[in-house]
């Protein structure tokens, strides 16, 4: 979930990584940072803005799919290890079916 422009969503911050309905399901937009393990991964749990409804909702995104990018620019000695790289998507068309939730309201600890 953390992203350059918000930090990390413990925070609060919405994302930039955005959505779009489309037929048959949504395109997704934006730049995840620290994806750990990010060379390894089959597939990403991605939270992104909905603008129509003001909501952040996740999507399983198959690393398979067109416009989704893993940019290796962590290469600092002590980040190595964690293969923590920036997630890129580019008008990755995702459908229906991989719409995982919606976020949910806070609760107090």
């Amino acid at each position: 979930m953390s992203e350059a422009e918000t930090g990390s969503p413990t925070r609060g911050g919405r994302p930039s990584t955005y959505v779009v309905k489309v037929d048959g399901g949504y395109k997704l937009n934006g730049v995840k940072t620290f994806t750990s393990m990010s060379k390894a991964l089959t597939h990403f749990i991605v939270g992104a803005y909905v603008e129509e409804t003001e909501s952040v909702v996740f999507f399983l995104v198959p690393r398979s799919y067109k416009g989704v990018e893993v940019s290796e620019n962590w290469n600092m000695v002590g980040m190595r290890a964690t293969e923590s790289h920036d997630l890129v998507l580019n008008d990755v068309v995702i459908p229906n079916d991989n719409y995982v939730e919606s976020h949910r309201q806070s609760q107090p600890n």
